[in-house]
């Protein structure tokens, strides 16, 4: 070994050194850049409803491919108690729907009071009207009902009804319904409105500061619905939004309580839109149609003693769909929407988001930066190969041009397949009710291929400082989009 040999191994070694930290420093600055850029757009207000139509399709999607590969996708069920009951009249009992549904309260009644105190008294939601009527002529039916709605909401079972209509009929049966409204609130019964979505249509999405039947439904209970998790768009629970407020302070004015009415209820808007959990549509012995089953018009008494809900509604089969499965009644959306608000859809962090997109990007950027190089070096290879003399490197430029061409075709199906992986992979989390949005992560994966497919053969990657600020000139406003989106993810 010659004297000073370790000195000039260490010369060669240093440069080699310092070129894998830059190209290191380029890959990790390029996949936080397109990170941070997706960072900003999520914050946009707007993305949320992005974010649930892409929720949408993909659970669609899913739900498709599960009747195809059942083994493949299998669906996570909960256990039935975690199911609340929807319970569909039919034409024929719903003349007689107040003295049926009486009867109903006080049978639910008598189960749920056998309950441990910790577990509550469930809820009680109904989508049919059981207000008084002007062709009402039993006035004893009507006491009877209402009587054991009250009975019920003192024994703390949560009772939702629907708000009366005040568009039709004389203003003396308004002013009674309202009367009737007031007298119900004293009792503790709580009141909901209408879903406010066009029927029919395919339903994937419910707004959480709408007094709807299934979000009111889900805050009446006695034990109350667990934690929600925070997400990236609502910040905290919303405050609920109580109708008997504005029955309670109005009198017998029927009109300034549909003023009050109207200048307090919520409008339905796009940040607030939630992903419905599409596991409610997938266990199948909730749903009690006597029409459908006539063998099986009733739940057990096991049944109703376990169910933490029952909506009870009629028969809507114009409703429309919910990710491939047929809706059969309005009660059905709002027992889903309940469902939803006590087994939510947890979206990933926004941190861990954006760690998993910069990790995923660093390596990618490598695997792309290799592969769209190897492409680049055939293709010059190709374009040097001249024709001439012919039969000497015509069978060279033929066999140039396949390398070069199928290593175009595998970079395409290599990108290809890693927008697949990511759709799918965030279709396995949604199995554990974890959700993680794979548009901007197909996005910024696009970006990514799109940039490195204009790598050049041999880009070597400066070895100081100088050159390489020198060479990525367009350092400081990536640095400023990463600013800006740690501020997003700050604030």
């Amino acid at each position: 070994m010659r004297p000073g040999s370790g000195a000039g191994d260490q010369d060669i070694v240093r440069p080699e050194h310092r070129r894998h930290l830059y190209t290191f420093l380029h890959h990790l600055l390029l996949a936080t850049t397109i990170s941070s850029a997706l960072v900003v757009l999520e914050s946009w207000p707007k993305f949320q409803a992005v974010d649930n139509r892409t929720h949408f399709a993909l659970s669609y999607v899913r739900a498709r491919l599960w009747t195809l590969l059942p083994s493949w996708f299998p669906g996570q069920v909960l256990p039935p108690d975690r199911y609340p009951l929807v319970l569909v009249l039919d034409a024929q009992p719903r003349s007689q729907a107040k003295a049926l549904v009486a009867d109903l309260v006080e049978t639910v009644s008598a189960e749920w009071a056998t309950r441990p105190e910790k577990t509550g008294r469930g809820v009680l939601a109904f989508e049919v009207e059981l207000e008084p009527s002007e062709h009402d002529r039993q006035a004893e039916d009507q006491d009877i009902l209402d009587r054991a709605l009250d009975a019920a909401a003192r024994n703390k079972i949560g009772v939702v009804l629907w708000l009366p209509d005040f568009r039709t009929g004389p203003e003396s049966l308004h002013r009674a319904r309202l009367g009737w409204m007031q007298a119900r609130c004293a009792a503790g019964v709580r009141f909901a409105v209408e879903e406010p979505r066009p029927a029919p249509e395919a339903v994937h999405s419910y707004w959480k500061n709408y007094p709807s039947i299934g979000v009111v439904a889900a805050r009446a209970g006695s034990s109350g619905p667990p934690p929600e998790p925070p997400t990236a768009h609502v910040r905290g629970r919303l405050p609920d939004y109580d109708i008997c407020t504005a029955a309670k302070s109005v009198g017998r004015d029927v009109r300034l309580f549909f003023d009050r009415l109207r200048q307090s209820m919520p409008s339905p808007g796009l940040e607030h839109e939630t992903p419905l959990n599409s596991s409610f549509f997938q266990y199948s012995g909730n749903v009690y149609d006597a029409e459908f089953n006539p063998a099986r018009p009733w739940p057990t008494p096991e049944a109703i003693r376990s169910a933490p809900a029952i909506f009870v509604g009629a028969l809507t089969p114009e409703r429309g769909t919910f990710f491939g499965y047929t809706i059969p009644t309005m009660a059905a959306l709002y027992a889903a929407e309940f469902f939803t608000e006590w087994n939510p859809v947890k979206p990933v962090g926004k941190w861990t988001a954006f760690g998993f997109d910069v990790v995923l990007g660093l390596g990618l950027g490598y695997v792309f930066a290799f592969t769209w190089e190897a492409f680049a070096r055939a293709e010059e290879r190709l374009q040097d190969t001249r024709l001439f003399p012919v039969v000497r490197s015509l069978a060279r430029k033929a066999g140039r041009y396949l390398v070069a061409r199928a290593l175009l075709l595998a970079n395409l199906a290599l990108l290809a397949g890693v927008l697949a992986g990511c759709v799918l992979l965030s279709g396995r989390m949604l199995e554990s009710r974890s959700w993680l949005n794979p548009l901007p992560i197909v996005l910024g994966t696009s970006i990514d291929g799109l940039l490195h497919s204009r790598t050049r053969p041999d880009s070597i990657e400066p070895q100081t400082w100088r050159t390489f600020l020198t060479k990525r000139s367009d350092i400081v406003p990536q640095l400023a989009i990463i600013a800006w989106a740690i501020w997003h993810l700050v604030r």
